[in-house]
């Protein structure tokens, strides 16, 4: 049986979430990339790519795939790719030596280690080998999952159900484009609309009273939403996550907090992340031009009118924080600052200009951890480590 190999393409344009996780660990619509390649190709083998520094996380986090290892004759495919139906279609697991593009750029191919190897090493698709177009959704960066989140929403749904308890004064629009999972409740006067897009809520969810959720929205299992919380067009949520006030077209990896009043738009976040008390972002500057972020010591443009804040995993934010458009968060951050916080803020910093004790931050890492049922690894504090001592 042929195996999957996803490999990352410019990691960098996915900071700051790829900093603790391979790429195809960042979710769009219902799934991250790489549960939705393991769905799509029938539970096929996968192996990933990785940097070193995360080899052993990612053998802990990810027991089923292969990290890594030395590959037979394989699929590889970028990591960033959509995984829909049109996908497996064109490219199947098995089949001759082949190159795939997409708008005229390599976006995966087939073939054996000297291939791949080739290909890594040298970034061309070896001569003679059949190159095919084919058509795809590729992300080239965190701010174009953002961007593209809601179509990724439209084309993971499959079907309306009414499983959880709907108090009877709950209003719900266009139920056909509903899903609500076993377990979950939607309390009296929430308000779903599935006109503009499909509304996805998982298992044990719970939807307080009051609330608005207008689709295309995904709501991962376990997740809180708070009394007359609206989410609006374009957000996914991965599980455990508690959810209030304002948020749009944002994304939250899951198990984070937003807990409070406070508007959060075209964003996303990461793991255990808590946001204080009436923390808020810009996601339009005042004279309506494109949006730059910032890694790798410099800004990129991202051609976006619309962006707010890239949030890395662990951050955490005082009450009153202010975010300022196109704000780039490094992992474990905390932050208290008056005014708007700076355009870039690094890993492991402690309020402006200072550095995170990391023992104290792995302390404070590990309780909030503990508090959601999941243990802080050897291996996940080693990564964390690195990151430390790099950032």
């Amino acid at each position: 049986m042929n195996s999957l190999v996803l490999f990352e393409k410019d990691r960098d344009n996915f900071y700051p979430l790829s900093l603790s996780r391979h790429v195809s660990d960042l979710i769009t619509g219902y799934f991250t990339f790489s549960e939705g390649f393991r769905r799509l190709y029938d539970l096929c083998e996968i192996t990933l790519l990785s940097p070193a520094y995360m080899e052993e996380h990612l053998r802990e986090s990810h027991p089923a795939f292969r990290i890594n290892e030395e590959q037979q004759y394989s699929l590889y495919l970028r990591a960033s790719i959509l995984p829909e139906k049109k996908i497996k279609k064109q490219i199947s697991l098995d089949g001759p030596e082949e190159a795939f593009t997409c708008e005229g750029s390599v976006i995966g191919f087939r073939g054996s280690p000297d291939t791949a190897k080739m290909f890594f090493k040298e970034g061309l698709t070896p001569k003679n080998m059949p190159v095919r177009e084919v058509e795809a959704q590729v992300f080239n960066s965190v701010c174009d999952i953002v961007e593209g989140n809601a179509l990724s929403l439209e084309r993971n749904f499959t079907r309306g159900a009414l499983n959880g308890e709907i108090a009877g004064t709950a209003k719900l629009i266009s139920p056909e484009k509903i899903f609500v999972g076993a377990n979950s409740t939607v309390e009296d006067y929430v308000l779903i609309d599935a006109r503009k897009g499909p509304v996805h809520i998982s298992e044990g969810v719970e939807i307080k009273s009051h609330s608005v959720v207008a689709g295309p929205v995904y709501i991962g299992h376990g997740t809180l939403v708070k009394p007359f919380t609206h989410i609006l067009n374009g957000c996914s949520f991965g599980p455990q996550c508690r959810l209030s006030g304002e948020i749009s077209k944002s994304l939250f990896i899951g198990y984070s907090n937003k807990q409070h009043s406070g508007f959060l738009g075209n964003s996303y976040v990461g793991e255990w992340v808590n946001f204080g008390a009436g923390t808020t972002n810009s996601n339009l500057k005042n004279n309506y031009s494109e949006i730059t972020v910032h890694y790798k010591g410099e800004f990129h443009r991202t051609g976006m009118t619309f962006l707010g804040l890239l949030c890395g995993d662990h951050v955490k934010t005082a009450i009153g924080t202010l975010f300022n458009t196109g704000t780039t968060v490094g992992l474990g951050a905390n932050i208290f600052k008056p005014g708007l916080t700076d355009k870039c803020i690094p890993s492991l910093s402690w309020g402006p200009g200072e550095k995170y004790s990391f023992d104290k931050f792995l302390k404070t890492a590990e309780t909030v951890m503990s508090r959601r049922e999941r243990k802080l690894t050897d291996s996940y504090g080693e990564m964390l480590e690195h990151i430390f001592i790099n950032s």
